[in-house]
Order: C-alpha cells, then structure tokens, then sequence
C-alpha cells in the first residue's frame, strides 16, 4: 500500500482517508484541504486511519492545528478506525483529548469516492517547513514533555527558515 491521503467533501463533512503512514510530506496538503473544506456550516472533518500504519510528529501536530487554530472556527475532529499503535501515538503526545474517537465499521462513510490529494509541485520547500514548525509548536504547546521533546527540532526549524530569507 502506498502512502497517500484521499480526500472528498459532502454536505456534512470533509473527509480524508490516510492510507500506509500519515507523514510530513502530506501535511501541508492535508492543512490546505482542511483550509477550504472546513467553513460555514461545515465544521466537522472525519479522518479515516483504518489503512493507516503510523502517523508522525509532523502529520499529527497538524491535526492539533486544525483544532486550535481560530480561522477554522473550532472544527470537530473525528478519528475512525484507528489502530492500536496509531492511539498509542497520540496518548503519548497527549493529544488524544483533542479528537472524537469512533469505529464506524462503516456506517456514516463517505457515500462517494475519495479523492487523491498530493502535494503541488509548486510548493515551496518553505512552505513544508513552515507547516513543520508550526506543528511542532503545536504540540510543544500542549506539554513541557512535547517541549522538551522538540525544542533541538524547532530550533533547526526555525534557523533554516531564517536561512531561507
């Protein structure tokens, strides 16, 4: 299985499908989609991680973001179908509590295909690493031991944007 994130909106959700690992590469994108699909009356995003192998810092900051950030107007975040090491991954970064958990086996999905979403060729090294640090400090937000955890990376983050400049 290839790792890729599928995306489609309906009425009442913006979904998004992570297949093999949810990963940095596809943060931005996954950021991007949430910044046009989630508005008005649409406020809830329904992320399916049954075919998912493993998230990283970066692919689960951004979740943390969508959550936190005030332009999206406080979407609901709903996880279904996720795997035991995948939970382990976020209890670990203590971000559990941001999220709906549910196991649909099923019921309430998408009634239409998902559609590939992949990073634009035009986009900027800059740009993923912004969205990078910005996950980061997401997660470091929530708890000293996030912190601690990525201050050595945040630092090179934010010199190599710096650098960039």
């Amino acid at each position: 299985m290839a790792d890729s994130i599928r995306v489609m909106i309906d009425d009442a959700a913006a979904w998004v499908r992570v297949q093999g690992r949810g990963q940095f590469s596809d943060a931005h994108a996954l950021r991007q989609f949430a910044a046009r699909s989630l508005s008005g009356d649409r406020t809830l995003l329904c992320v399916d991680l049954g075919e998912c192998v493993s998230l990283d810092s970066t692919f689960i900051g951004t979740l943390v973001m969508l959550v936190t950030e005030e332009a999206l107007h406080k979407p609901v975040i709903r996880l279904l179908n996720v795997r035991e090491n995948v939970r382990e991954q976020l209890d670990d970064l203590g971000v559990s509590r941001l999220f709906e958990f549910d196991s649909p086996d099923g019921a309430g999905a998408p009634r239409h295909e998902l559609q590939s979403v992949n990073e634009p060729a035009e986009t900027r090294r800059s740009d993923l690493t912004r969205t990078t640090r910005e996950a980061h400090e997401a997660l470091a937000r929530l708890s000293p031991a996030n912190e601690r955890k990525f201050k050595d990376l945040l630092s090179f983050l934010r010199e190599e944007e710096n650098q960039a400049q």
